[in-house]
This record gives structure tokens, C-alpha cells and sequence, in this order.
């Protein structure tokens, strides 16, 4: 008789051996060619291949950087009651809460319950044009005498315009953790609304 027993030998020279090989090959090398895609070594960093294109050779050679967006100019004031170039529409977008920096540089967070005193949720120009609060990404006091209820504020709306309005107001109010918070506008430099 002989030692051979039937069936004896290498896994790697069964079917089931050889495609269970075959697919752990395929699997880390999809791995990691998913890996190196994701990181910009092969092709632009974050752009995925599952668009349904192979990439083409020359998307496989490591791309340069992109260059960095240009920093935006700064926003210059336009005069009173005009407005920058904007070609978003402006929309109303609530907020969660504000913070105000003090005319001293001391800042008071605010929650949502934000209104000008007289006015309500909005400010109010001299001219008598209202403009909600919840239209605003925040103003800057540009220009209040001590003691008064008029004076200029620099106000920056969600779609990125700029306006220098005179308003006419009866004071800035609204609660925290603390309590009430009421702030005259000759003390407050400016507020900016959390979103």
C-alpha cells in the first residue's frame, strides 16, 4: 500500500484556493490604490475614480499642489446707504446667538432672543428703512456720540453687501447664562450674529 492519501496537497492548487488568492489580491490593491488616490498620489487629491473613466496616464503621475485661492480684498465701506456689488440674492437666515465686542474690547455672548429695543428684531435708519437683524451677518459701530440714540453702523448682510446706515436707536438688548443684557450702542463696537 501507499502512503498517498487522496486529495493531500497545497491549497494553492485547488480551484477555491486560487480564487480565494485571487480576491484578497484584488481586494488590497483596490485598497490601496483607493488609499493613494484619496491622499493625491495618484491623480488630483479628492477627486474619486468611481466616476465610471479609468483615470488616464497622465492622471496617475503625482499632481502638483493646487495654488491657494487668492485671500479676498478687504471690504472697503461704501458711503451711506449704498451697498457693495453683491450677485447672491439676500436671504433671512436665523441665528443661534450673537456676540457682542464692547466699545473696552470685553465680549458678551448673546443668545437668539436678540432685538434693538424700540425696533425689535431689526435696526432702523434715519431715514426710516428697517433692516432685520436676521438679514445681517453683523455691524460695526462706526460713528456714535456718547449719550445719543443716532449715529453710523457699518452693517454686512448674509449675501456679502455693505451699508453705512444712520440709525436711530433706543439700545441693544438680549439674554444669557447671566441675565438680561442691554447695551447702549456709544459702549458696543460691534456685533456679530452665530449661525
Amino acid at each position: 500500500m501507499s502512503n498517498e492519501s487522496s486529495g493531500a496537497g497545497s491549497w494553492w492548487s485547488t480551484l477555491p484556493g486560487i480564487l480565494t488568492a485571487t480576491a484578497a489580491v484584488l481586494t488590497a490593491t483596490s485598497g490601496l490604490l483607493a488609499i493613494l488616490a484619496q491622499n493625491g498620489v495618484l491623480g488630483e487629491k479628492g477627486k474619486s475614480f468611481i466616476s465610471g473613466q479609468a483615470p488616464s496616464a497622465s492622471s496617475i503621475a503625482a499632481a502638483p499642489a493646487p495654488a491657494p485661492a487668492p485671500a479676498p480684498a478687504p471690504s472697503t465701506a461704501a458711503p451711506r446707504g449704498a451697498t457693495a456689488v453683491s450677485d447672491e440674492k439676500l436671504t433671512a437666515r436665523p441665528f443661534s446667538g450673537a456676540l457682542v465686542t464692547m466699545a473696552d474690547g470685553s465680549q458678551v455672548k448673546l443668545r437668539d432672543d436678540i432685538r434693538e429695543w424700540c425696533s425689535g428684531a431689526s435696526l432702523k435708519s434715519v431715514q426710516g428703512q428697517t433692516i432685520g437683524l436676521d438679514l445681517m451677518r453683523r455691524f460695526d459701530i462706526v460713528d456714535w456720540a456718547s449719550g445719543s440714540s443716532k449715529g453710523t453702523v457699518k452693517i454686512v448682510l448674509n449675501n456679502g453687501q455693505v451699508l453705512n446706515e444712520k440709525i436711530d436707536t433706543c439700545g441693544f438688548r438680549g439674554r444669557n447664562d447671566l441675565g438680561d443684557f442691554v447695551g447702549d450702542f456709544d459702549k458696543i463696537r460691534s456685533v456679530e450674529f452665530v449661525r
